[in-house]
């Protein structure tokens, strides 16, 4: 299975087999799980992001078992993240 991932700025270094993680920048997914491997990219002339198509590491439509995460602190991130940007 593959994807897409979108406006990755071109001062990036991006290499085909790099691993993509999640960041953990936000309250929704935690840092460092492996979404998948980059399997091609494209960057136009005169474009400042990247497109990049990735390998998921995992076929979804045969996952059987997830975890279900309740951040139960999301809202106390969100408005601490809120204030770091108004200083």
């Amino acid at each position: 299975m593959y994807g897409e991932v979108k406006n990755i700025p071109s001062h990036v270094q991006v290499n085909i087999g790099d691993t993509i993680t999640t960041s953990g920048n936000s309250a929704i997914f935690p840092a460092d799980i492996i979404v998948g491997t980059i399997s091609d990219f494209q960057l136009d002339d005169g474009a400042s992001f990247f497109d990049i198509k990735i390998k998921f590491s995992v076929n979804y439509n045969q996952v059987k078992y997830v975890y279900i995460v309740d951040n139960t602190l999301k809202e106390e991130l969100i408005n601490l993240k809120k204030l770091s940007k108004d200083e």
